[in-house]
């Protein structure tokens, strides 16, 4: 295979299978997921809609980003609305608890190491699920031998940017060319949007 990529918990599958069945693909390119246990904030919320002491609210407030929460939401009628659309999100609690409680055994950064293809993994600066600002990405990365990762930090919206691919596909279509080209130089900078376009396509730490 030449490619796995997923989102969010399809992203979860893409670093087990790597993880699982090393020699299947030529790469991995995980979209807003990092490569470790769910816990803190990620996990708190998760609990909160599975117990049933929140709803689909919350769920779509945790999705945006907070910069984007604060140029919509200027005023109780546009949060009442926001508030209103968000438990029209969810159609079957049975099915969303058992979404999110599916993933209580992820824990890839033990097994890291045992990764030998090509890796690009893709978040969002303003992603709540997986704050850029704990650096978790950035350490897991370091365990990855073909790993390299993209924080774009521009053109998001939060945690579902990732259902706007005209944003991101750039960093696809440069990965499937890496790929193409079977380089195997690890890289594990971050690069912003910007630096890419200056420095090259995941330019490796010198």
């Amino acid at each position: 295979m030449h490619l796995v990529m997923g989102i969010s918990m399809g992203g979860m599958h893409a670093w087990m299978w790597s993880i699982l069945y090393p020699d299947f693909m030529d790469g991995i390119l995980p979209i807003v997921c990092l490569p470790h246990s769910i816990d803190g904030r990620n996990l708190l919320w998760r609990r909160m809609l599975i117990r049933g002491v929140a709803d689909g609210a919350l769920m779509r407030m945790m999705l945006r980003g907070v910069p984007e929460l604060e140029r919509e939401l200027r005023s109780i009628a546009d949060c009442d609305k926001f508030i209103d659309q968000g438990q029209r999100m969810i159609h079957n609690d049975d099915d969303l608890k058992y979404a999110l409680d599916a993933s209580r055994d992820y824990r890839p950064e033990e097994q890291l190491l045992r990764i030998t293809t090509q890796v690009l993994a893709l978040n969002f600066s303003d992603d709540q699920l997986n704050p850029e600002q704990l650096h978790v990405l950035q350490s897991c990365m370091r365990h990855v031998r073909h790993g390299c990762y993209v924080i774009q930090d521009n053109d998001t919206h939060g945690h579902a940017t990732a259902s706007y691919p005209q944003l991101w596909a750039r960093h696809v279509r440069t990965f499937l060319t890496v790929l193409s080209l079977r380089k195997r130089s690890p890289c594990r900078e971050s690069k912003s949007v910007s630096s890419l376009a200056a420095n090259g396509p995941f330019a490796p730490r010198m």
